[in-house]
């Protein structure tokens, strides 16, 4: 499944990664549009772009053009609600 190699492969980059404390993929809605999103939501201590560069070089390698992922940083309080509906696919 496409999905299960592209956390594979996110994992892989996750490890080496000091700050980032877990990962999730999930669908989202947002207000102006009228189909869910999928959006990888991130829990670290700071932003990294570099990080978000390498998640992005991953997806366009395995998703077409048409499709697109939202990268999101979140803190504890979002990560507390996100918890609620969804399993993070990756935790340190």
């Amino acid at each position: 499944m496409v999905e299960e190699d592209f956390k594979k492969r996110l994992i892989d980059i996750f490890k080496g990664n000091l700050q980032l404390q877990t990962a999730y993929l999930c669908q989202v809605r947002y207000e102006r549009e009228s189909g869910p999103s999928v959006a990888l939501c991130l829990r670290g201590t700071t932003p990294d772009q570099k990080l978000v560069g390498r998640v992005a070089e991953i997806f366009s390698s395995m998703f077409s053009q048409q499709t697109h992922l939202d990268i999101i940083f979140i803190d504890a309080s979002q990560e507390s609600q996100l918890s609620e509906v969804c399993r993070p696919f990756y935790c340190k």
